[in-house]
């Protein structure tokens, strides 16, 4: 084969790596959809992609700037990708931002162990060590792709009593259990919670607890953002044998100024809400934030909701 054609091949190949870059681009870039952003596991998958999503990136960018003949593949050609392909883990961060997607440091860390998992892998070490040194570099990047499981894990075991889905962490799925009324509508807001509650009665949120036990706590702390005039929400807790009348549940009211507002409320006298029975805190069905009568649209966050 003439040199000509094979550098010509060359190129052609060259260009043909920049296609998983094209897909992987797509793949961080877009939109999530909500059955995806709700899941706690989809979504730590999704972080530990970005290692072998940037070690393609890094190897593609290697094939681009290396010559025809891919054994004179310098350590300078190496460095020059990894630098490249670290900026795009920095860019792609950014450009997530536009799509409705947050940018995160821990996701940039996990690009960087992609592209030094892949430049490890090929620089030209030692004939005697260099099999050794690659299986290290491969074992290093099979672990930092388990890395945001692991924290996840960490995460959700710090957070056991918060109210789940809802805690400082924006990706526990609150949308499974939190649910608008009708006339409301529920929104992420980074790591908040918001509500937009129509000119409708009644209009707000629930949190469906489902039978979770409270009884090993002292107090439900609610802290809220209320971006508008002063308002009042109604608070309402029901046990599993609630029912629906007003007074065999817990029924209260949280006065909400401008800006932020923290409520601690002892569970004490959630228990003591209903009328000839105590609430069974260890059986706890839903949690209601609603506006007893709302004339005009009005909205608030739920940033924290935390058993104490």
């Amino acid at each position: 084969m003439k040199l000509g054609q094979h550098v010509d091949r060359h190129r052609w190949h060259s260009l043909l790596s920049f296609t998983p870059i094209a897909f992987i681009g797509c793949l961080f870039l877009v939109a999530l959809p909500p059955w995806l952003s709700s899941s706690w596991i989809l979504q730590a998958a999704l972080d530990g992609l970005h290692v072998p999503a940037f070690a393609v990136i890094t190897a593609s960018t290697v094939r681009v700037l290396s010559p025809p003949d891919p054994s004179k593949c310098r350590p300078r050609t190496l460095v020059l990708a990894a630098f490249l392909s670290s900026i795009a883990t920095l860019l792609v961060e950014v450009a997530q931002v536009p799509a409705g997607r947050s940018a995160s440091w821990s996701d940039v860390k996990l690009g960087l162990a992609g592209v030094a998992v892949t430049t490890g892998f090929l620089w030209p070490f030692p004939p005697g060590v260099r099999t050794h040194i690659k299986v290290l570099f491969l074992l290093a990047g099979v672990i930092w792709q388990v890395l945001p499981f692991v924290h996840v894990l960490s995460v959700r075991h710090d957070l056991k009593r918060q109210l789940p889905a809802l805690g400082h962490d924006p990706n526990f799925g609150w949308s499974r259990c939190w649910h608008p009324h009708p006339g409301s509508a529920v929104f992420r807001d980074g790591s908040r919670l918001r509500v937009e509650l129509g000119p409708v009665q009644y209009g707000g949120v629930s949190f469906w607890a489902n039978g979770q036990d409270w009884s090993q706590c002292m107090a439900l702390e609610l802290e809220l953002f209320n971006p508008g005039p002063a308002m009042t929400l109604g608070l309402r807790i029901d046990d599993t044998d609630s029912g629906t009348a007003h007074d065999n549940r817990f029924n209260g009211e949280l006065h909400l100024p401008t800006g932020i507002s923290r409520h601690l409320i002892p569970l004490s006298k959630i228990e003591a809400g209903p009328k000839g029975r105590p609430l069974n805190l260890c059986s706890i069905l839903r949690l209601v934030l609603f506006s007893p009568a709302a004339q005009t649209p009005q909205s608030f966050c739920l940033q924290t909701a935390i058993l104490r």
